[in-house]
């Protein structure tokens, strides 16, 4: 199998954090690096062990934004 290459932006406190993933063929081994998004530049995080080839990359955010908190309080108020 060829190489594969995940990236995402998750934003969390108005702060963008690019992650790029690429898969390292038939080893089953992809890596994970942050990218700086003001010159491109690709810091490798570690290793991600896989029994599957990965095909693509999804970052949550675990924080909501400051819009979803105002949506959720505006729908709050109608009940």
């Amino acid at each position: 199998l060829a190489e594969t290459v995940g990236f995402d932006i998750v934003t969390v406190g108005g702060i963008n954090t690019a992650f790029l993933q690429i898969g390292m063929g038939n080893s089953g081994t992809s890596r994970l690096y942050t990218v700086n998004l003001a010159n491109g530049a690709a810091t490798l995080v570690g290793n991600i062990n896989s029994p599957q080839q990965l095909t693509g990359l999804a970052v949550a955010s675990t924080v909501p934004e400051p819009g979803t908190w105002a949506l959720m309080a505006t729908g709050l108020v109608g009940l």
